[in-house]
């Protein structure tokens, strides 16, 4: 194989590993550091925040909006759509709500009519497993009829989204036979916003809606049933009748759509907001020697650690192997001169192996060693637990005490510290498409 550096073309040793690229990941999920800055601690007018959770990929508030005029009593359960809303002084507030903002780490969420037909292939591909079984006498079909009398009933019973525009932005939302539409979630990047605060945006009074002043009601609250029934001659009676308004939901202060529609397009634009270009963060420790911004074309040597961040590095041998690194995860190419092996520490690679080396190759984490025949694979590693999953072809997959399985295409097998090597588990949809496109496997 030739590869291309500094402007020369060479040729590969096919016992040696090279840097074919390096770049940011798109899969780098953002810290829990950079999702608190998406929803403002320090709130629009009239805002309070009462709890905030957040975590990587994900920020979760609930939300009071003050009102202008409190009142000793609870507030209504049309106030508060969502959840409890504990310890609080109720009476405070004219509107409580909540809201989440979390990163889509499946693609598929982001595609409308994959979204739609997901639930629906789970439970297909659940009949079929249940048939395989349909001829054994120990085995009989209440299961298999659960699952019938489902598929029968799920295209009905399942809301069927839409994709709309609302604030300028692809949203998912299901539209009744009035037309009127109930938004589930805005997509803004790779980002989900949702909650009771996204639902309910579109269904509030505008701030345009005639009400009394709030020194009106205080008046009207003084007054007696029957001396209202009477007709009474006050400086704020005379001015107009009970059914009328004098002033407006905005004036007065009190929750309206577009306030509601601002602070949403507040979060829209720190999402959206202008970000200073990320440098892909890369770093291999060759021996006690740190070799940070790794170019194309560098030899990846025997001992070398690599380690990445919010970055991707993909090397390749001079067979046309292909091991691509993923963000947050840590490598070693070992130094043995019986095999070639890689150590995998921390987070996950995706590997295409076309022809064996000669020595074979290998991938051992902490809990298992992978041995490769030729196949294309995923394999992750998060504190005790290592997950292989097969796209193409067979990975021998054993743990540290030599029990060993032979994964093959389309399922994923786990190997965890606690429970040692698990049986195989083949997942309902098509892992090469998903490979293909980039997304974790």
């Amino acid at each position: 194989m030739m590869m291309q550096s500094g402007g020369k073309v060479k040729k590969m040793d096919d016992n040696k590993w090279f840097i074919e690229s390096v770049s940011c990941s798109e899969d780098s999920v953002q810290s829990k550091e950079e999702m608190e800055k998406i929803i403002p601690s320090d709130l629009p007018h009239g805002w309070e925040e009462t709890s905030r959770i957040s975590g990587k990929g994900y920020i979760h508030v609930k939300l009071g909006h003050l009102s202008p005029y409190p009142k000793h009593e609870q507030v209504p359960c049309l106030k508060v759509l969502v959840g409890e809303f504990p310890s609080l002084e109720l009476s405070k507030y004219d509107f409580v709500s909540d809201l989440t903002v979390s990163w889509v780490e499946d693609k598929d969420m982001l595609d409308l009519k994959k979204t739609n037909e997901k639930p629906f292939k789970e439970l297909e591909e659940a009949k079929r497993k249940l048939e395989q079984f349909k001829g054994d006498i120990k085995f009989f079909p209440k299961e298999l009829k659960e699952v019938e009398a489902l598929l029968k009933n799920v295209k009905k019973e399942l809301p069927k989204f839409k994709e709309v525009r609302y604030l300028g932005e692809k949203t998912r939302a299901t539209v009744d036979e009035n037309g009127r539409k109930r938004i589930f979630s805005i997509l803004v990047n790779r980002f989900s916003i949702y909650g009771s605060l996204v639902s309910v945006a579109n269904q509030l009074d505008p701030g345009s809606k005639p009400i009394h002043s709030i020194s009106c009601e205080k008046i009207w609250q003084k007054h007696e049933p029957v001396r209202i029934r009477d007709g009474c001659n006050c400086k704020a009676c005379s001015c107009h009748f009970e059914s009328e308004g004098c002033s407006t939901l905005k004036k007065e202060g009190y929750i309206h759509r577009e306030e509601v529609e601002n602070l949403l397009r507040l979060i829209i634009f720190r999402i959206r907001g202008e970000k200073p270009e990320k440098e892909p963060w890369v770093e291999i420790m060759r021996g006690s020697k740190k070799i940070e911004s790794p170019k194309e074309g560098m030899e990846i040597k025997k001992g070398d650690i690599i380690k990445t961040k919010n970055a991707e590095i993909k090397i390749k041998d001079g067979l046309d192997n292909e091991i691509a690194i993923k963000n947050n995860t840590e490598v070693k190419l070992s130094e043995s001169e019986t095999e070639a092996i890689l150590e995998q520490t921390m987070g996950e690679i995706r590997a295409k192996i076309k022809k064996l080396p000669k020595d074979g190759l290998k991938v051992r984490t902490p809990q298992a060693v992978c041995g490769v025949r030729g196949t294309i694979f995923g394999l992750h590693v998060e504190k005790d637990v290592t997950t292989i999953t097969v796209v193409e072809g067979k990975v021998e997959f054993s743990d540290l005490k030599g029990n060993k399985v032979i994964v093959k295409e389309n399922p994923f097998c786990i190997c965890s510290k606690e429970q040692g090597l698990q049986m195989p588990v083949t997942v309902p949809f098509n892992l090469k498409e998903k490979f293909e496109r980039g997304e974790g496997v």
